[in-house]
């Protein structure tokens, strides 16, 4: 087993090098996504600063959208903060647009950067770790991630774009056939069973189902689960327990899954983000796939507070890069 450095940012920051920060988050709706903002601002680790904000596309929830977000910016303000950070972005923008979102940011020196995923969506931060891992002038990077106290119940998501490639995962040159579909389990699939179709044997396919995690979590997740079964055989199924807070743990996986990244595998990253970090990382070293069918329009209380442990924010902190030393490779 490698060793790969993680747990509450809050512990890696107090023993880990001290190192002055660049960072990349979301200024969302969601309490937490500020949590990794104001724990680094807090110690003074911090540099350049860029907060996306991504605009869904106007829906019933645009009124209460915007409601939420003045509330974040004057949290943000009466902590400090700089309104000059957050940058207003479209979900639907291209690749090059999301690329240009932070291509000012990235230095052409050594440079430590941080990228918190918490509110970010997946077709924003898989390109941006990607990118961030290819850069050699990256000394050293962090992936972050915050829970939050809970979920609404209501839909998460909705809208869905077509099943297509996220941006910069089309795979490699060769495109061989892939052997596999590997799903992380999130709560609801999102356009994901439509793609698969109905009885079709297609290809077998691996879920990576989150557990250890909350109950109402993991009722979610298996309400995904039955969901995308009705209409196949239980036989094109094969589900794997996957700690949903562990990066590493999952990556693991995913490298068990396809003997060592030698079997070509399509990825779905459609649950927790820790799980699709993995998946990203991956994807990055294997030029696999990742697919996904996008929502447009995300609930404004898609979760609620920030999740805490003896009065500090539940805020995982995984390292991928330290002072040039990778941690995950094939």
């Amino acid at each position: 087993m490698v060793y790969r450095p993680w747990g509450i940012l809050d512990w890696i920051l107090s023993r880990g090098p001290d190192i002055t920060w660049d960072l990349i988050g979301c200024f969302g709706t969601e309490e937490r996504s500020l949590s990794v903002w104001h724990q680094l601002h807090g110690r003074k680790r911090l540099s350049n600063i860029k907060l996306l904000r991504i605009n869904d596309k106007p829906s019933r929830y645009s009124a209460l959208a915007t409601e939420r977000l003045d509330v974040q910016v004057d949290r943000f303000e009466r902590s400090g903060g700089d309104i000059r950070f957050i940058e207003n972005h479209e979900i639907t923008e291209s690749q090059g647009d999301i690329f240009e979102a932070f291509r000012d940011f990235i230095k052409t020196e050594a440079q430590s950067v941080i990228v918190d995923v918490t509110s970010l969506p997946k077709r924003f931060f898989f390109p941006i770790i990607k990118i961030l891992m290819k850069m050699k002038t990256t000394e050293n990077l962090m992936v972050t991630y915050t829970r939050p106290e809970s979920y609404t119940a209501e839909k998460l998501a909705e809208n869905f774009d077509d099943w297509a490639h996220l941006p910069m995962f089309l795979g490699g040159y060769d495109r061989e056939p892939a052997q596999m579909l590997i799903v992380n389990v999130g709560f609801a699939p999102m356009g994901l069973k439509r793609e698969l179709g109905q009885g079709e044997p297609g290809l077998p396919i691996k879920l990576l189902f989150p557990f250890p995690a909350p109950l109402r979590a993991v009722q979610r997740a298996w309400g995904f689960v039955q969901n995308l079964q009705k209409g196949r055989s239980p036989d094109s199924f094969t589900l794997y327990r996957t700690d949903a807070k562990d990066v590493s743990g999952a990556f693991d996986r995913l490298v068990s899954l396809t003997d060592g990244g030698s079997l070509k595998a399509e990825l779905a990253p459609f649950g927790p983000k820790p799980i699709s970090v993995a998946m990203c990382i991956f994807a990055v070293l294997t030029q696999s796939e990742v697919f996904y069918t996008q929502p447009t329009v995300y609930h404004p209380d898609y979760s609620t507070g920030i999740s805490q442990i003896n009065g500090i924010p539940e805020t995982y902190a995984y390292w991928v890069r330290l002072r040039n030393k990778d941690f995950y490779s094939i």
